[in-house]
């Protein structure tokens, strides 16, 4: 009768990162990134980073939130780093409204996560269950940790001024959605030996491409009806409410 045990693989960090706490980091990324954020027992996290005592977690991070907060704060550091350096040189070359070079800005840092590390790459499979799982964990992260994020967002979201709010709303969202998701996507090609990490520059203009051309494709007469009716049918419930 086969066995429903995980393989829990040791977390191999590098020597300069034998710590406790960050096995138990390590451990619980990947984890979280194979079963979900919520897939997992903290027992299971302690077993995988090879702990033993058995209340490790719990004395390092306090709740299932608090580790999910630490692997954030593990590896958007750098990730922000490397964002703030192009955005300075966005604003050098006063091109602060140009799509396709802010979305550069967005997602070129997460590809840096894609290079190969001994202990292995999780954090964008961790990052894209994150996404879903978001509503169950608001302590995870706070606004200044994902700044640059968020301050690129915005600045995409200015650039699109001559569409329609909700689609630029819908847009942007879709277009996050398929970052990540695409992202992820690639980390676990590469692990799986699918795709080969000469190709990522390829890969990564490809993305970007693809997401800029959603940004900036014309307002069909399709959607444009259906944005009509869709503000149609809200004016309406809102004069009923007022009745």
């Amino acid at each position: 009768m086969p066995s429903n045990k995980r393989n829990y693989k040791k977390i191999r960090p590098s020597d300069d990162a034998n710590t406790a706490r960050l096995k138990l980091i390590l451990a619980a990324e990947r984890l979280f990134a194979e079963h979900g954020l919520s897939g997992v027992s903290l027992r299971e996290i302690n077993e995988a980073a090879g702990s033993r005592n058995a209340s490790a977690v719990h004395y390092h991070f306090g709740s299932r939130e608090g580790v999910v907060r630490a692997i954030v704060e593990h590896r958007v550091p750098a990730i922000g780093a490397r964002r703030a350096v192009l955005l300075e040189e966005l604003r050098n070359e006063k091109r602060g409204a140009d799509i396709r070079a802010l979305l550069n800005c967005l997602i070129k840092p997460l590809v840096a996560e894609l290079l190969p590390r001994p202990e292995g790459n999780y954090y964008l499979r961790f990052s894209e269950r994150f996404r879903r799982e978001i509503k169950h964990f608001p302590k995870a992260y706070t606004e200044d940790v994902v700044s640059g994020w968020v301050q690129t967002k915005k600045s995409i979201r200015d650039a699109l001024f001559f569409l329609p709010p909700t689609v630029i709303e819908y847009r942007t969202r879709f277009g996050d959605e398929m970052a990540v998701s695409t992202l992820a996507s690639i980390e676990a090609g590469l692990a799986e030996g699918d795709l080969s990490p000469a190709d990522l520059p390829l890969m990564l203009e490809i993305l970007i491409d693809g997401i800029a051309a959603a940004y900036l494709a014309p307002v069909t007469p399709e959607t444009s009806r259906a944005l009509s009716g869709r503000n149609g049918s809200a004016r309406a419930s809102k004069s009923r409410k007022a009745r």
